[in-house]
């Protein structure tokens, strides 16, 4: 390295935790001035995959964005990387808008009757800190239907090897019933190379009833 060069080194599984620390180290030196190097320009780069393919993306700041979705360029079904919806569709909410203003009128709107879920595909969530996302969830002055004590609305996640789900968190029947952006921590056992998310409700009446969205 007698001239400056590009390294890059594959970082090895065992070194792949969400609390890594990488330390550069001369093994001896004869003193000041004598037997000097440098370093600059340090990337820690990532890989996620979504539905175009592998895409590199850098793991610091926390501010990056791997995965965002409002629904717009949708039709009625989920596409990209949504694996299965049930109970609802893409749609304007028959109480309106629940994104920020200025942002797409359409959301995953859950009004059928049966099992109302939306899930996933398996995410690349292993430099991921955080989940934000908008709900509603139907209260007495709204123009959709009020839901009902029990039909609180669990934001669940499921890795690799596990056939059952995790809570993340409850959302109360009876807590969001004005659009509400929700933020939540995602721990270290949810960061995987492989992490479903699921957006369920714990009940509801029937068709046109308990209405919430997404």
């Amino acid at each position: 390295y007698l001239t400056a060069a590009t390294v890059t080194v594959i970082l090895p599984s065992a070194a792949r935790t969400p609390a890594t620390s990488i330390r550069w180290r001369q093994l001896k030196n004869s003193g000041s001035e004598y037997d000097e190097w440098a370093i600059d320009t340090i990337v820690v780069l990532g890989v996620v995959t979504s539905p175009g393919g592998a895409t590199p993306v850098a793991a610091p700041p926390l501010t990056t964005i791997y995965y965002s979705d409002n629904f717009d360029a949708m039709p009625t079904v989920p596409e990209t990387w949504w694996s299965a919806m049930s109970g609802g569709t893409i749609s304007t909410p028959d109480c309106g808008s629940i994104d920020l203003p200025g942002l797409s009128s359409r959301a995953a709107f859950f009004t059928s009757s049966g099992h109302r879920y939306i899930q996933t595909t398996a995410l690349n969530l292993f430099f991921a800190q955080s989940l934000s996302f908008r709900i509603l969830i139907a209260g007495a002055n709204s123009a959709c239907e009020e839901a009902d004590y029990g039909d609180d609305v669990v934001v669940e996640y499921k890795t690799a090897g596990n056939s059952s789900f995790t809570p993340l968190t409850l959302l109360a029947y009876n807590g969001y019933a004005t659009a509400t952006t929700v933020t939540l921590s995602i721990p270290t056992t949810a960061q995987t190379e492989s992490t479903v998310l699921r957006w369920r409700q714990l009940s509801n009446s029937g068709r046109a009833l308990d209405e919430w969205a997404l």
